[in-house]
This record gives C-alpha cells, sequence and structure tokens, in this order.
C-alpha cells in the first residue's frame, strides 16, 4: 500500500511569534472550539517546542471576520495580507505533528 504523500514540509521545530497553518478536526472539539485547518500564531518558549514535541498556539482567523466587532479576548491581526483576528481565549497546547506548514510573509505587509 502506498502511503499518501503531502505536498507540505512538515516542520520539525516551531518557534515564537511564528505564524503556521495547524489541523484540529471538528471530532476534537466541542461547542464553539476553534476548529478546521487554521493559521496559528505560537506563543510557547523555543525551549519547550524543542523538547516536547508540543507548542502553545493561539488560533487566528481571517476568514468572514468582521473587525468592527471585536472583543475584548480578541486581537486584530495581518497574516499574509489579509485582516483578521487572534482568538486568544481559544489558547491550546497542540502537538507538532498538527503543524501543516509555516507562512512566509514579504517585508513591505
Amino acid at each position: 500500500m502506498v502511503g499518501k504523500v503531502s505536498k507540505y514540509t512538515k516542520p520539525t521545530i516551531v518557534h515564537p511569534r511564528e505564524v503556521y497553518m495547524f489541523r484540529v478536526s471538528r471530532k476534537e472539539t466541542e461547542g464553539t472550539e476553534a476548529m478546521k485547518t487554521r493559521p496559528g500564531i505560537v506563543i510557547s518558549v523555543e525551549r519547550l517546542n524543542k523538547w516536547n514535541k508540543r507548542c502553545v498556539i493561539v488560533p487566528a482567523t481571517t476568514k468572514k471576520t468582521d473587525l468592527a466587532k471585536i472583543y475584548p479576548f480578541e486581537v486584530k491581526v495581518i497574516i499574509e495580507g489579509k485582516k483578521g483576528k487572534a482568538m486568544i481565549d481559544q489558547i491550546k497546547t497542540y502537538s507538532l505533528g498538527r503543524i501543516i506548514e509555516k507562512f512566509f510573509f514579504r517585508k513591505n505587509q
């Protein structure tokens, strides 16, 4: 049986303040928890990310975002030129296996 080949190169270590796409299945969430593949901002320290194979991520959204309605637990962000929100109330520890790819930014954004 031939395994599925991903078009993404999975990072083996992530760095604080960088944005990565990560996946969360609907089966693993309840209620209003953030689900699906989405961008997330790594906030855990380098040491934790390197040795524990886990990282702490703040999920973000850039789709259908009403920036006029920002709650006290949300922060405006720009990810790959798109305006969005970081959802601080959804902070969670994730396995590095959930990381799909890193976002790359142009300096003039």
